[in-house]
């Protein structure tokens, strides 16, 4: 057995080339990188046009059951609840009105409304309250001008403006 040789700490008989290679050295990036992003847009397109397909395809083939009512056809007006367990709800369906009670799992007619008069005083009535509702957004336009003073104010600043006698 012939003695081994020992170097000194830090030096190393091997050149550069015959180095170990380190397990934490990140790979070269892909030349073809712009392929790559191609390809997956183009599958990523693929699955997403399939998907909007086949949506499409589910609405138009859908049971007549399943669609959802217009809101000409049929609207909930409102709502008012009498105590824990019982409520009134107030439907239009189409020209007519009703006044339902519902208690739990219990629906009774209390009234219905014929006339296409009363129904519409009747909607308009309910609609009232609601944001969206003009009556709402003329409100809100009146009090906004009634809140900004150069409108509220009686005396203007600019030319008067005489009216044709």
């Amino acid at each position: 057995m012939l003695p081994r040789r020992l170097s000194r700490p830090g030096t190393d008989r091997r050149g550069p080339a015959e180095a170990p290679a380190s397990s934490s050295r990140i790979p070269p990036i892909n030349a073809d990188w712009k392929e790559n992003l191609t390809t997956l847009a183009g599958a990523l397109g693929i699955v997403l046009g399939g998907f909007v397909l086949l949506v499409a395809l589910l609405r138009r083939f859908q049971p007549p059951g399943t669609r959802p009512l217009p809101r000409d056809a049929f609207e909930v007006l409102g709502q008012a609840p009498l105590n824990g367990k019982h409520m009134l709800v107030l439907i239009r369906l189409g020209t007519k009105a009703a006044l339902l009670s519902v208690r739990g799992e219990e629906i009774q007619t209390l009234l219905e409304i014929d006339d296409p008069d009363q129904v519409t005083h009747l909607a308009g009535l309910c609609q009232q309250g609601r944001q969206e509702s003009a009556t709402a957004a003329f409100r809100r336009t009146l009090e906004e001008l009634a809140s900004d003073p150069a409108v509220a104010s009686p005396r203007s600043t600019g030319p008067a403006v005489r009216g044709r006698r």
